[in-house]
C-alpha cells in the first residue's frame, strides 16, 4: 500500500473513531445538533439509510436488538462495507474484483432500492 493511501486509511479509520466517539455521547433521537435525514424532511418516506444514526447510538450502547430495529438493512449492508473496507486497506485484489464487480454493485444497488420500497410499503 502507498504512503497517500495509508494515510487516507488512517485519517478515515480516525474519523470513524471520532463519529464513533460523537455518536457515543449524543443521543440522535434526542439532539438538534445531529442532522435530520433530507428525504423524510422533503418527503416524510423513510429512505433506506434513515436510522443509521439511531441505529450507530444503540449499537455503541450494546442494545443490538434496538439498533436492527431501526433500520435492517444494516444486516446486509455492514458485511458489503466491512469486505470493501477489507478491500482498500490491505489491497486484496481478488477481494476487490469481487466487491466492484458489476454484478456486486447492481445487488447492492437493487437490494437498497428493495429496502426503500419495502420499508415504506410495510411502515418498517
Amino acid at each position: 500500500m502507498g504512503i497517500a493511501k495509508r494515510y487516507i486509511a488512517l485519517a478515515i479509520l480516525l474519523a470513524l473513531i471520532l463519529l464513533g466517539a460523537l455518536y457515543y455521547k449524543i443521543d440522535p433521537t434526542s439532539s438538534k445538533y445531529i442532522p435530520q435525514c433530507p428525504v423524510h424532511l422533503l418527503t416524510g418516506l423513510q429512505c433506506p439509510s434513515c436510522g443509521i444514526q439511531r441505529a450507530t447510538h444503540a449499537f455503541l450502547h450494546g442494545d443490538i436488538v434496538r439498533g436492527l430495529q431501526y433500520n435492517w438493512y444494516l444486516l446486509y449492508a455492514l458485511p458489503y462495507v466491512f469486505l470493501v473496507l477489507l478491500a482498500e486497506i490491505f489491497s486484496l485484489t481478488k477481494l476487490k474484483s469481487v466487491v466492484y464487480s458489476r454484478t456486486s454493485l447492481r445487488i447492492f444497488i437493487a437490494a437498497y432500492l428493495a429496502w426503500f420500497v419495502t420499508r415504506n410499503f410495510l411502515g418498517i
